[in-house]
């Protein structure tokens, strides 16, 4: 990128001085005149258009000269502008006497510099502390900072070998003092204090119950490194969580890495030529580094590779000052010239997609709405605020507010919803705007006075959100001892951070994602690595905690099955807490026998919970049923903050409402009725003891939320909704209140319930901002529905979890069946039946679809099948199955089974399993009628009416014992199927019977049966004693009757 000349820069310099008209409110009559004759002589001179004719001059000369090679090795001498003399009242014609003498003059400036450093940064101990702090400094020498150099090629890297410590009780100072250079300039700080004369600043309060959360947040000495030379301009944070990767650009347009928990040296590259003034980690590459620079490009950082490639030049003479992702590859960068450009990184072109002007002067920064990601906010440095359409930019900005009289330093929307956009600014105030409503307005909610007077030699300061919540952010301070400011999203003072290893001011502070890591760089080049914050960081990038909490008015079904499977998974995945919570606040659906039935089939399928009404735990009690105190406590709350009101309307005047709402065709709800009482009227109906409830009073505008399944959404309560009951007349919350608070309480982090809730998340985010919460995150699971797409309901008995463990079916089997109902694992490659950690490291919640699902049951038979041959795979797995098999049979025969166990032997049950492999779904297929004859004795009046019914022939009966003869004879190596079909076929022709008529009747006398499966393999498979033994039952019983014939 080119430069402007030393001369052009003077040239503009002059220019801007030009153009800048000084305040002539306070100038004598005689300093007004000179003024006027100064722009009169200003406005002749322009009029004469002298630069055009220069430039047309220039040009015919260039035209004729030859051009001549330029010279190298000579640098043009660096133009100086001198500083603009501020204009002030003559003393010598208000002829008043004064003393020219160098000592009175500097006596003077002191004075003046004294005044203005006691009002503005109220130094403890007064102008006396402030002039030792000034000596130490100016005696401090150059080797009191400690560095150890290291070559690294070309690079220069600095370690920190000592860092000095808090200067309240030391002699020692932080190397550079912010306000040295401010006290120069006489009127710096008068136009810094008229600044605040008629703005109407919140007084910020203390947030005590955050106070302690932040306290245990330190600075280990060793987390202290000088990772670049110079001054820091932009920090990242790499987003893994195993390692801490800090990574520092600073104002020479370097770029340094600092593993912190390893012994090695920051390492430093340089990619930019001016300094680097943003940087982020690509989301989708976490390899890539993205940096952009003043020089006007932007690079692409390769940390295997190590190498900096060009991804975006601007042509013109201008700067990238910020950038903001809109998606892992395209990047909406803003530019000093007050253009905003559209970049795809994946491009060769090196230049903007789309680019637009979007403001007159600088574009200090742009901010992405973190879940509509057509709407972009950019801050300009004449204290304009545009909220703009990626749409429609090329027409004007959506809405556009001028609250800040100087340059927007930063405006950043808060990280999840969007709903706020903070701004921080060089009129020393911070704002916070309320952008919930997309397109209509941008109100400011609130304004407070923060200094942020950082000067020439301090990387303006800027605020950082917390990641992922909206409840909090950071920011530098200038005020002795030094520190970082905590607020929260009311711009209340919640905290300051202070350690004996904060000795310098840290303008550019960064967190991790999702480690409790911040970190701060300064003026020197140094990072300080603060961590451990303990249990406020708990609360905002907390451990993962998800519930089941199910209502007990029915048994366990499908759809609950697969939300708690969805939880445990999510919970496991993340090394989280799973916790189960009853939900018993509709007292008059509630089903005996309900929670057995829920633990019952949880403990089956191994979804066993970590915090559970049984189990107890630190949140307990865990039946809402028996929390009825927490729930009144925070509806009392709610009505003396008059977020809630009192409902004393009748069941018959809400009938009345709900009955005209279904003529109407409306959906309309509660009319609001009793939200407009006076204190009187309520008054005199609670002396009349009349019933009432609890309603919410539900505020205006739309409510943004990102869910992580559904994505964006946006509804607004208030114009389809009526206020909704929180607390009934009977005392008990209803499911939004309980649920809201029972949340909160028990610090869930993530909510993973169904669909059918999602148009209830607006309501329960509006009941935790009444309360003062950070909502959890949600996830909506789609539904499960039959094949006609009507929803799976708990009163269908057919999807009852207990009626598929009647049936056989597996719990991993079910398990699986559920997991691919609704995506969350990726491509399916078949039906084959994962175990729960298999699953667990699979499971994806993003990838959750959002389309509901059909349950189509022969799925589960396939998933049931692959689970059975699974288990017949190895011993371990096989001795089991047999187990089951047992207990199967047990409980179908009873009696009957237990006379014939003892026949039943572990190898005859593994060679049924194994004959049946390939067509069995359940184990319940073994025990099905025409499969008894495997397991019980056959009862000889069966075989009798199947003699009758078949017209079985008397001389092939009488043949029975010549074939249990022939049998017998048969050596146990020939008892297979091969090898019995010939003989039976020879042993038919010896007996002169067909053989068709001596199957049947031996099929009858083995399985009881007149169809089923060959003869050879119904002999193969009870084996050579069991098929003796039954023939053997069968002829004596024969016998027998002839026996009592012939008598």
């Amino acid at each position: 990128m080119k430069r402007k000349s030393a001369h052009k820069e003077f040239e503009d310099n002059i220019k801007k001085v030009k153009d800048e008209k000084p305040d002539i409110g306070n100038l004598s009559e005689y300093e007004k005149m000179i003024q006027k004759n100064r722009d009169e002589k200003a406005a002749f001179l322009e009029s004469l258009r002298m630069d055009e004719v220069k430039e047309g001059l220039n040009e015919a000369i260039n035209n004729l000269k030859p051009k001549k090679p330029p010279r190298k090795n000579i640098k043009s001498p660096k133009s100086v502008l001198a500083p603009q003399v501020p204009t002030r009242k003559s003393l010598r014609l208000a002829k008043v006497d004064i003393d020219l003498s160098e000592k009175a003059v500097e006596a003077r400036a002191l004075a003046e510099a004294e005044k203005e450093i006691e009002k503005v940064f109220k130094i403890k101990g007064g102008i006396e502390n402030f002039h030792k702090l000034l000596n130490r400094h100016q005696r401090k020498s150059d080797n009191d900072t400690g560095l150890m150099k290291k070559k690294i090629g070309k690079i220069t890297t600095k370690k920190v070998a000592k860092f000095n410590k808090d200067t309240s009780n030391s002699d020692e100072l932080p190397p550079i003092l912010p306000f040295q250079e401010a006290i120069t300039g006489e009127n710096v700080y008068a136009d810094f204090a008229r600044d605040f004369d008629d703005l109407d600043f919140k007084t910020p309060k203390p947030f005590t119950d955050y106070v302690s959360c932040f306290k245990k947040m330190k600075i280990d000495e060793s987390k202290i490194a000088k990772v670049v030379n110079g001054r820091i301009t932009a920090m990242a944070l790499h987003p893994m969580k195993e390692k801490v990767i800090v990574s520092a650009g600073n104002k020479y347009g370097a770029i340094g890495f600092w593993h912190v928990n390893s012994d090695s040296d920051p390492y430093e590259f340089r990619p930019h030529l001016f300094g680097v003034s943003c940087m982020k980690f690509n989301s989708d590459s976490l390899n890539q580094i993205m940096s952009s620079s003043y020089d006007g490009t932007m690079r692409c950082g390769d940390m295997e590779k190590k190498v900096f490639n060009e991804v975006f030049n601007i042509s013109d003479e201008t700067s990238c000052n910020y950038f903001d992702f809109i998606s892992p590859t395209t990047i909406l960068v803003c530019h000093r010239n007050g253009k905003v450009s559209i970049v795809d990184i994946r491009s060769d072109s090196k230049s903007a997609d789309k680019s637009h002007k979007c403001h007159e002067y600088s574009v200090k920064t742009v901010s992405v709405h973190p879940v509509n990601k057509n709407y972009f906010v950019s801050a300009d440095m004449k204290g304009f605020l545009s909220l703009w359409d990626l749409r429609k930019l090329q027409k004007k900005p959506v809405i556009e507010v001028h609250h800040h009289r100087k340059v927007i330093t930063s405006a950043f929307f808060s990280p999840v919803t969007g709903n706020s956009i903070l701004t921080t600014s060089a009129d020393d105030s911070l704002c916070l705007f309320n952008s919930s409503k997309l397109g209509s307005a941008l109100p400011l909610d609130t304004k407070v006075r923060h200094n942020n007077f950082t000067g020439r030699w301090l990387s303006t300061f800027k605020a950082t959100w917390l990641p992922n919540i909206d409840d909090a952010f950071v920011i530098g301070s200038m005020e002795y001892p030094r520190k970082i400011e905590i607020f929260n999203n009311q711009l209340d003072s919640i905290y300051n951070f202070q350690d004996e290893y904060l000795g310098c001011i840290t303008s550019t502070n960064v967190f991790h994602p999702s480690l409790p890591v911040l970190a701060g760089g300064n003026s020197s080049g140094k990072v300080d690595h603060s961590e451990r914050l303990q249990k406020y960081y708990s609360t905002v990038l907390r451990d993962v905690r998800v519930r089941f909490a199910p209502s007990p008015t029915g048994f366990l079904h499908l759809g609950g099955l697969r939300t708690a499977l969805f939880n445990y998974l999510f919970a496991r995945k993340n090394k989280g807490k799973f916790i189960l919570r009853i939900e018993d606040t509709d007292r008059k659906r509630i089903k005996p026998g309900s929670v057995e039935n829920l633990n019952g089939m949880l403990e089956w399928t191994g979804l066993i919970p970590d915090e559970s009404p049984e189990k107890g735990g630190p949140f307990g009690p865990y039946v809402q049923s028996e929390r009825l105190e927490k729930y009144r406590e925070k509806t009392e709350l709610l009505l003396e903050s008059g977020a809630a009101y009192r409902c004393f309307c009748s069941e018959t005047r809400l009938d009345i409402l709900r009955k005209e709402a279904l003529r109407t065709r409306e959906s309309r709800g509660y009319d609001n009725k009793c939200r407009h009482l006076e204190p009187s009227e309520i008054e005199q109906l609670l002396r009349e003891k009349k019933p009432f409830t609890i309603r919410f009073k539900i505020p205006k505008g739309p409510i943004s939320h990102n869910d992580i399944v559904f994505g964006p959404q946006c509804y607004d309560v208030l114009e389809n909704e009526g206020d909704f009951i929180i607390m009934k007349s009977d005392g008990f919350p209803t499911y939004h209140f309980a649920s809201v608070v029972d949340d909160h309480l028990m610090e869930i982090s993530h909510v993973l319930r169904g669909t059918e809730w999602l148009i209830s998340t607006p309501k329960h985010i509006l009941l935790h901002q009444a309360l003062g919460w950070q909502p959890p995150k949600f996830a909506h699971l789609p539904l499960l529905t039959n094949s006609d797409r009507s929803k799976l309901s708990k009163r269908q008995e057919s999807i009852g979890i207990e009626h598929f463990k009647e049936k056989g079916y597996s719990p991993i089997a079910l398990l699986n069946f559920l997991a691919v109902a609704g995506g969350g694992f990726g491509k399916q490659e078949g039906c084959i039946a994962y175990d729960l950690n298999t699953l667990c490291s699979k499971f994806n919640l993003e990838e959750v679809n959002t389309g509901s699902c059909i349950v189509d049951l022969r799925k589960l038979d396939l998933f049931n099948h692959s689970y059975l041959v699974q288990q017949l795979s190895s011993e371990q797995t096989l001795s089991n199955l047999i187990k089951e098999l047992r207990t199967v049979l047990r409980k179908k025969y009873g009696e009957r089974y237990n006379k014939e166990e003892k026949n039943l032997s572990d190898s005859y049950i593994q060679k049924i399993l194994f004959c049946y492999k390939d067509r069995m779904h359940t184990l319940n297929h073994l025990t099905e009628p025409d499969m008894e004859y495997l397991w019980t004795a056959v009862d000889w009046k069966d075989i009798e009416e199947k003699f009758i019914s078949l017209k079985i022939p008397s001389s092939v009966i009488t043949n029975l014992k010549n074939v249990h003869n022939f049998l017998f004879a048969l050596p146990e190596s020939e008892f297979n199927q091969k090898d019995l079909i010939p003989k039976l076929k020879n042993l038919s022709k010896q007996l002169n019977v067909p053989y068709s008529s001596l199957m049947r009747t031996m099929r009858i006398v083995l399985t009881a049966q007149k169809d089923g499966p060959g003869i050879a393999e119904i002999i193969d498979m009870l084996g050579r004693k069991r098929c003796l033994e039954k023939l053997n039952f069968a002829v004596e019983k024969i016998e027998n009757s002839l026996n009592v014939l012939n008598s």
